[in-house]
């Protein structure tokens, strides 16, 4: 499986050439963000607001306000804001945007979201319930109710999961179960790392992050390695202030000094 964008990046440039220049602006601002380029994809996303074309995210979210706050991490008023100040609600099979805010801590938003009650939507709300409820249930239950959401057989479904159990995980400083829901993340059957999916291309970059760290955790500093050179390679021309940068090259510099 190649572990690039190349062909994502390639159906962007598609879908302009065809005519859909609003949706190619949406996507490319994902894929800076998940460069690191922050202030390009904010760029994208006002141009994709300018559009006429209908698209159903922007329309509802705003992406060019969206883009920098879950790069910031989401939280917060005005996050709020510009998604309840947008009319209407996301077409019922449009449930990532609302599992993309409950990850990035607005469960109550995440909730607002969702589309009509069905009993479809049972995974969703007792997914942003568990995370919602993570402080009070503790980071061990949180793990053993993930790791059975993670069980469903859509595939956004179980990348959701996933993302936030390798965070669970993280905070939990249990490395061995990063890596495995990092693994989860990555590689879920039909939702592979050329993902044009914005729930991929903003938690992926977390996820090689952490799992970088907890590779050097377990002492294996060769994967260590592997791991922050490739997140730092997409994140070769990041804004400097990018979330997680820092710490990313304060890792590398430690495994250099650590080789013999």
């Amino acid at each position: 499986m190649r572990e690039d964008l190349a062909a994502a990046s390639a159906e962007v440039v598609a879908i302009r050439r065809s005519g859909g220049r609003a949706e190619a602006a949406w996507l490319s601002a994902y894929h800076a963000l998940a460069r690191g380029r922050i202030r390009e994809a904010v760029r994208l996303g006002r141009e994709a607001a300018t559009l006429e074309e209908g698209i159903l995210d922007n329309a509802v979210l705003g992406v060019d306000r969206l883009v920098p706050l879950l790069a910031a991490g989401g939280r917060g008023p005005a996050l709020r804001e510009t998604v309840r100040e947008r009319q209407g609600r996301p077409h019922p099979n449009e449930l990532e945007i609302p599992l993309l805010i409950a990850l990035v801590g607005e469960y109550e938003l995440a909730r607002e979201l969702l589309p009509a009650t069905g009993p479809q939507l049972q995974w969703e709300r007792t997914f942003m319930d568990c995370l919602a409820q993570r402080s009070e249930r503790g980071l061990d239950a949180t793990r053993a109710a993930l790791v059975e959401l993670a069980r469903t057989p859509l595939p956004w479904r179980r990348q959701a999961a996933a993302y936030a159990l390798a965070e669970t995980c993280s905070l939990a400083k249990d490395a061995r179960c990063v890596l495995e829901a990092s693994g989860s993340f990555r590689f879920t059957t039909d939702w592979d790392v050329e993902s044009n999916a914005p729930l991929h291309l903003y938690g992926w970059p977390r996820v090689l992050l952490w799992s970088a760290q907890a590779h050097e955790t377990l002492g294996d500093r060769e994967r260590a390695r592997e791991e922050v050179e490739r997140l730092l390679g997409r994140w070769k021309d990041a804004d400097p202030d990018v979330p997680g940068l820092a710490e990313a090259k304060a890792l590398r510099a430690r495994l250099l000094a650590a080789e013999p």
